[in-house]
């Protein structure tokens, strides 16, 4: 209530009560029991309408409180659901990796068919599977679109080349889907 944007108004309240108690008292023409009353009335307005800023400045404040609460709170859970996708991804390309299919195609036999990287896809439950070579082109994949791609400007590639776990949330450049790569 104290800010600049709560006083401004406080004092042209005060102002124009003030203004109107001199304008009635000043000439007389009112009678004293109506003044009184007059009065009372006024300053029991200001009264109540300056306890009743206090209250509203107070129910704001929990209210933006409240706002800040939920949003840490939603976060948090997003936090934690990034965490367990992030665990889960690992898991699933330890998956891939182990898999009869994608061994073979790094064991020079190459992938004969998108096929059998559609099967692993489904098997898995994921929305999309593709292999990378060495030099990031997509040697092998469950989703059609990816197939003569490059996606060696992808920091999950250049993670996944030096040894590193490569996990990248974005949007797809291809399929523009959002996700975890």
């Amino acid at each position: 209530i104290w800010s600049p944007s709560g006083v401004i108004p406080l004092i042209a309240l005060l102002s124009c009560v003030g203004y109107l108690m001199h304008s009635l008292f000043s000439d007389g023409t009112v009678s004293p029991r109506v003044r009184s009353v007059i009065r009372i009335g006024l300053i029991s307005f200001s009264i109540l309408s300056f306890l009743g800023a206090g209250l509203i400045h107070r129910m704001e404040e929990d209210f933006r409180k409240g706002l800040l609460r939920e949003g840490y709170r939603r976060l948090e859970m997003t936090k934690g659901k990034f965490v367990f996708f992030e665990m889960m991804g690992v898991a699933m390309a330890k998956t891939v990796a182990s898999d009869p299919t994608v061994l073979s195609a790094f064991s020079g036999e190459g992938v004969k068919s998108d096929i059998q990287l559609r099967i692993v896809n489904r098997r898995l439950g994921s929305s999309i599977v593709y292999l990378l070579d060495k030099s990031g082109d997509v040697i092998g994949t469950s989703d059609p679109s990816l197939r003569g791609q490059n996606f060696a400007f992808r920091r999950y590639f250049t993670q996944a080349i030096f040894g590193q776990n490569g996990l990248l949330y974005a949007m797809g450049s291809v399929t523009g889907k959002v996700g975890a790569y």
